[in-house]
């Protein structure tokens, strides 16, 4: 348990079944198969990470809405076939975790079945079948989360917020 040693062994233990992780940008690198893409499928390859400093890219990319929203559908409907890859280490902190205790992953996509494919793709079983996938189905910043639908959703997972 290399990469969970200094959570582990700190004075503070924290159980790992209340903690919950979100998929794209957190377990997957949405940012880069999306500057990957944006390179192949429409020609702006000088995008950089640094570069996406708004949850509306369209408003800090040189590109517009139908363009980027394409780009979130294609990953959105085929993460293993668009190339999405794990952020760097997830693979061995979430198989440690996956040791301890379900591993809840919330995302807001709308489909859980792609992020079971992507998990199935790049984790070994035995892992994959430490994970629960809840899809919130809220993908866009001008839908307005109301507080309580957070915390129905938590409690429908078994996780318990730590904000208010």
């Amino acid at each position: 348990m290399n990469a969970l040693k200094n959570i582990v062994n700190c004075p503070v233990k924290i159980n790992p079944a209340l903690l919950g992780f979100d998929f794209d940008g957190v377990i997957a690198d949405t940012a880069e198969i999306f500057l990957r893409l944006a390179c192949e499928d429409y020609g702006l390859c000088d995008l950089r990470r640094e570069d996406i400093v708004n949850f509306e890219v369209e408003q800090c990319l040189p590109l517009d809405r139908t363009q980027a929203d394409a780009i979130f559908t294609k990953v959105l409907l085929d993460s293993v076939g668009t190339g999405l890859q794990p952020m760097e280490g997830v693979v061995d902190v979430l198989g440690e975790l996956a040791e301890l205790s379900t591993i809840s992953v919330i995302t807001a996509r709308t489909l859980a079945a792609p992020v079971h494919d992507w998990f199935d793709a790049f984790f070994p079983a035995s892992t994959c079948k430490a994970i629960k996938v809840t899809a919130m189905g809220i993908h866009d910043a001008s839908h307005s989360i109301s507080m309580s639908k957070v915390y129905n959703s938590l409690s429908m997972i078994e996780l318990k917020p730590v904000f208010s």
